[in-house]
């Protein structure tokens, strides 16, 4: 870098020279071009040097950038792929979850019929119990109805039809019997 500042400066100086020392017509030209091939040479190796290594980075930049886009590129078509492969089965597992959903819906009408006709059989059973429970119930009481009528019509044909004695006899006899069923 320094040539090439030392050049530059000698190309100054050169055509500061040219301008104004000397008066002649072709000399001035001369040294013009002799002053332009300096700069232009300086401009060429200053160009040269800092250009060579900036065209070098860029271009491996370009390369990374182009890499990375192919690589981008590559995975989002992999992505499409993968999503037209999910559409292409999408009706496959429509129709899968239509059949799951309607073996659902009758796997489950079939548990609520059963569990309402076991709950029928236990209401019948129940209301069938009860009934048998009232009929026996109402059985005892008509029973305890015709016991006690009985004994009033019996009450009353004793004591019409026995003399005193023979009531008290009976009553006496019924007590001692009772006591010996208690003892």
């Amino acid at each position: 870098m320094n040539r090439l500042a030392l050049l530059l400066i000698l190309a100054s100086v050169s055509a500061f020279g040219a301008e104004h020392g000397s008066e002649g017509g072709k000399s001035t030209t001369t040294w013009k071009w002799v002053n332009f091939g300096i700069l232009a040479a300086g401009l060429g190796l200053l160009i040269a040097r800092t250009a060579g290594p900036y065209f070098k980075s860029r271009n491996e930049q370009i390369r990374r950038e182009l890499d990375e886009a192919r690589s981008t590129q590559a995975r989002c078509e992999a992505q499409v792929a993968e999503i037209e492969s999910k559409l292409k089965n999408l009706d496959g597992e429509i129709a899968s979850f239509k059949r799951e959903s309607l073996d659902l819906v009758a796997r489950e009408g079939e548990r609520l019929r059963s569990e309402t006709a076991a709950m029928v059989a236990k209401i019948e059973s129940r209301t069938a119990d009860e009934i048998q429970s009232l009929s026996n119930a109402a059985r005892a009481e008509l029973k305890a109805e015709v016991a006690r009528l009985a004994l009033g019509i019996a009450e009353k044909r004793l004591a019409a039809g026995l003399p005193p004695g023979a009531q008290a006899s009976l009553v006496k006899n019924f007590i001692v019997d009772l006591e010996k069923a208690a003892a």
